[in-house]
């Protein structure tokens, strides 16, 4: 059975969109800076997919995964952030 701190996941899913809108209103993105923050995107975007289906039991699930995929999360939107932080 999976265990989240209350929120935990919701603040991510947040951090993550604040971080799109931000990357797409500027679009004076270097091409380069663009192409990595959208792949941290597609990374972040594939590791809630899997946590969902953990959640919805279409995956095999345990703690230490759903653990392990939200400091990857984390890790993909700290990333991502720096990114458009220096374009």
């Amino acid at each position: 059975m999976l265990r989240f701190k209350k929120g935990e996941l919701i603040i991510s899913l947040f951090y993550f969109l604040d971080i799109y809108i931000y990357t797409i209103k500027k679009n004076n993105m270097k091409p380069e800076y663009k192409e990595k923050a959208l792949s941290y995107m597609d990374g972040i975007n594939n590791r809630t997919k899997t946590i969902q289906e953990m959640l919805e039991g279409k995956r095999p699930s345990n703690q230490s995964d759903a653990i392990r995929l939200t400091k990857e999360i984390e890790r993909l939107l700290e990333q991502a952030r720096n990114i458009v932080e220096l374009s």
